[in-house]
């Protein structure tokens, strides 16, 4: 079952279908067989027609920048001249975290995988995000867990918090987003995922403008996705630039 929101509301109903591949922030189309009530909750039972993806109509408040001042390359880039560029911190949101990091459902969540309790972490980052999409450190743990076996289903999970950050991070977006600022971080993992999920899924040219916007907003590159670029660029498979199995 599905517990999903009616687009534009805040109105919930139970989906009882064949869950597949949705993740938290599907839209998806539904064909009606059943309708009731129970404990005076809609539920409907359905087949799922269609998914999609569009931030841009779930509703959310977009994500705040902070300017963090100007940003120099030759600091950053081995001396290599690049003139200043604007540097920014985004807000990050981890909703039910307080200052006490034994209060904070992403660490749980951290934890639970690394005791071998992958259903339990995932229980937790999908929870976080019912209470709001825009974690995105959730989405990006997501995909980090689905990538090695699901790239596909990896990949959705990065596009969707991409899809949210560039609420914020719009296309002609000039400044910069540092790896040294931690707030940054989930942005840019995400970012990262997807264009590592799109090359290991064969789109090459959605992978190869993914690792260039990221190194525009982290030139530093800590990420290193000059190395990904290059392997696409070049021609070269996944399985070739990973050394996996093909």
């Amino acid at each position: 079952a599905l517990r999903c929101r009616l687009l534009g509301t805040m109105r919930e109903v139970t989906l009882r279908t064949a869950v597949r591949d949705e993740i938290p922030g599907s839209i998806i189309t539904v064909t009606p067989k059943k309708q009731w009530t129970h404990a005076r909750h809609p539920y409907l039972s359905g087949d799922v027609s269609a998914v999609r993806f569009d931030a841009a109509v779930l509703g959310l408040v977009p994500l705040a920048l902070r300017h963090e001042g100007e940003w120099e390359a030759e600091s950053e880039l081995g001396g290599r001249p690049h003139g200043k560029r604007p540097m920014f911190q985004m807000e990050q949101v981890i909703p039910g975290a307080v200052d006490d990091l034994d209060s904070n459902p992403i660490i749980d969540a951290k934890e639970r995988e690394a005791a071998g309790d992958y259903a339990g972490a995932q229980e937790l980052l999908t929870n976080v995000l019912a209470l709001d999409l825009r974690c995105l450190e959730a989405h990006a743990d997501l995909g980090d867990h689905e990538y090695r076996h699901w790239p596909s289903l990896a990949l959705r999970h990065y596009q969707l918090g991409v899809a949210i950050g560039s609420l914020t991070v719009v296309a002609d977006f000039d400044g910069v987003l540092p790896w040294g600022l931690p707030d940054n971080r989930p942005f840019l993992r995400c970012l990262h995922g997807m264009g590592r999920a799109l090359f290991r899924l064969g789109q090459r040219d959605a992978a190869t403008e993914a690792f260039r916007r990221l190194l525009r907003i982290d030139p530093a590159d800590y990420l290193d996705a000059h190395f990904s670029l290059a392997a696409v660029e070049a021609g070269k498979t996944w399985a070739e630039m990973e050394g996996a199995e093909p």
